[in-house]
């Protein structure tokens, strides 16, 4: 059986002429909402008896029966006098039966919950479903089954975003999160680079769970000069799947990236961010594009959980052509880059250039193996100073580990596994110093090469000093070491210390801290020797000078 609603239009409600006289005979219309069709409507809520149309009133100027409609019907009235003519203000349109839930939708409800908000409307930005709330980018029209391009919609929430957080002219200096555009799992298909602005936070449902992937490789457009930087300016018409922006003459602060996936087309970045500081990346995957990170200049970054696969380059601080330094006071923690050269030809896993006091935390580098003769480097510093690697390791990979150049670092507790050479490589090392680079290896252990082919185990050069404290250092490979410009390797192992220097290979001096029991008679005066009298040497220290080992008496 069929259930009506009662239209607020009671029987109790008097109707009366434009002149204050009470409307006997007056006519009632009713319609379609918003149309001149007529509509049914009845006397009760059974809907059996069909109220007239026009329904007519009484002598005093009432209905004789209430107005009853079916669910989901809206209705337009309108009231004339018995002789035909509009009552003034008497029609009224869209009106629903009381406590009809069929006008009660997702929509409409939403739009009660939720309805526009003034940056909405400042950014000029209409939402689609207000189901979600403000800065949920299915608010915008985002579509989490990947069919539909998401772009739009992404960047929509990000312009409400800036215009919310407060950040959108220049830096502040609070330490938050801002505005955070909110992605709920799916997968979203995306053809321009999404562009992040200052304050503004993109958080994901965790990497496992929100996917963008990027189909084209359409490039953004615009560009913003650098800080400090006369004359440089940062293109931004780039292939990216995400472009951090940066106003001009400043970097962008606070922009963040949380709990996602991004699936790349051969791009040339996974995220592009020249100018960044006090950003945080975490439980981030990018997947199959040339560069996974890169920045001119970072500082005061951290960057977590940061995964790469298949790309050429993983982490990259890049010289902008000043010569200047890129970042300082860095954390790279539990990030990992894995080569799959089936999908890019692995290139560098961390390549910075110009990085200072800054740390590398339990980070990976797997996989870079090439199908050509190109030489990967797994850890590569040009022009860096006070990096620290701890607990780093590399696997599984034909590749230099580390290589240094006019860098100062230190690595502890590295671990490698399964590395090899190329027969074409020349002057190539597993590990290398060179030009006036400090490094210092503790406590780590380098496996041996599995095949070497034309590389070095390690290669010291051009000035650089190379310490290596109770460490494992690689073997299986061409011993050979060049010492030239006063370079410099030392190597304290257990109770011993070694210096080499200018005779490649050979140790310049070797002093072993554990004494020798000696008996030989003492051949020193009372009056140059140690004490007095002319006992023997307690002990004879031994010394390796040249390859010939020499022993120093002493006393105790």
């Amino acid at each position: 059986m069929a259930t009506g609603y009662l239209l607020p239009i009671s029987t109790i409600l008097q109707f009366f002429t434009d002149q204050g006289v009470v409307l006997a005979g007056g006519k009632i219309y009713t319609y379609v909402a918003g149309t001149t069709t007529p509509v049914a409507t009845y006397t009760s809520s059974s809907l059996s008896v069909l109220q007239a149309n026009p329904i007519i009133l009484q002598s005093n100027g009432r209905m004789a029966s209430p107005v009853w409609v079916p669910g989901g019907v809206t209705v337009k009235m309108v009231l004339q006098d018995s002789s035909g003519n509009v009552i003034s203000g008497g029609t009224i349109d869209n009106l629903s039966g009381i406590n009809d839930p069929s006008g009660l939708t997702g929509s409409t409800i939403g739009s009660l919950l939720y309805p526009i908000t003034a940056q909405e409307t400042a950014a000029s930005v209409t939402p689609t479903n207000y189901t979600y709330p403000s800065l949920n980018i299915l608010r915008y029209g985002a579509d989490p089954t990947g069919n539909t391009d998401s772009s739009n919609a992404i960047n929509s929430a990000i312009a409400v975003a800036e215009l919310t957080s407060g950040y959108s002219t220049l830096y502040t200096g609070q330490n938050t999160y801002g505005a955070i555009v909110t992605i709920p799992p799916g997968t979203y298909k995306t053809t321009v680079p999404i562009v992040l602005y200052q304050g503004v936070s993109l958080v994901g449902s965790g990497s496992g769970n929100t996917i963008i992937k990027k189909t084209t490789n359409t490039v953004g457009s615009g560009s913003s000069a650098a800080p400090a930087r006369s004359g440089i300016n940062d293109s931004y018409a780039v292939d990216s799947i995400i472009s951090i922006w940066h106003l001009a003459g400043y970097h962008c602060y606070y922009a963040n990236i949380k709990g996602i996936f991004l699936q790349g087309t051969s791009n040339t970045y996974g995220i592009y961010a020249p100018r960044v500081s006090q950003n945080e990346y975490d439980d981030v995957q990018i997947n199959n594009v040339v560069t996974g990170w890169y920045t001119n200049d970072g500082w005061m970054l951290s960057l977590n959980r940061m995964t790469f696969i298949g790309v050429q380059n993983g982490f990259v601080h890049a010289d902008d052509g000043s010569g200047s330094g890129t970042g300082t006071s860095n954390a790279y923690n539990a990030c990992y880059v894995n080569g799959v050269n089936s999908t890019q030809q692995p290139n560098v896993g961390y390549n910075f250039f110009g990085l200072s006091y800054s740390t590398m935390n339990s980070c990976a580098a797997d996989n870079l193996t090439r199908t050509d003769t190109g030489v990967p480097s797994a850890y590569y510093f040009s022009s860096c100073h006070s990096i620290s690697l701890n607990g780093c390791g590399c696997e599984s990979s034909t590749a230099q580990v580390v290589y240094a150049v006019n860098s100062n670092i230190s690595v502890i507790d590295m671990y490698t596994l399964s590395i090899s050479g190329n027969a074409s490589w020349s002057s190539i090392g597993y590990l290398t110093s060179t030009t006036n680079s400090v490094v210092t290896y503790i406590n780590c252990n380098f496996a041996a090469f599995t095949s070497a082919g034309a590389a070095y185990n390690m290669v010291i050069q051009l000035g650089a000093t190379q310490t290596e404290i109770d460490s494992v250092m690689p073997t299986g490979g061409n011993s050979f070491i060049s010492y030239s410009s006063s370079s410099t390797r030392k190597v304290l192992s257990g109770g011993a210390v070694t210096l080499y220097g200018t005779a490649a290979g050979t140790p310049l001096l070797n002093l072993n801290t554990t004494a020798t029991t000696g008996s030989q008679t003492a051949t020193f005066t009372a009056t140059n020797k140690p004490g007095s009298g002319t006992t023997a040497p307690t002990k004879w220290l031994p010394v390796s000078l040249d390859g010939t080992t020499y022993y120093i008496p002493a006393w105790t």
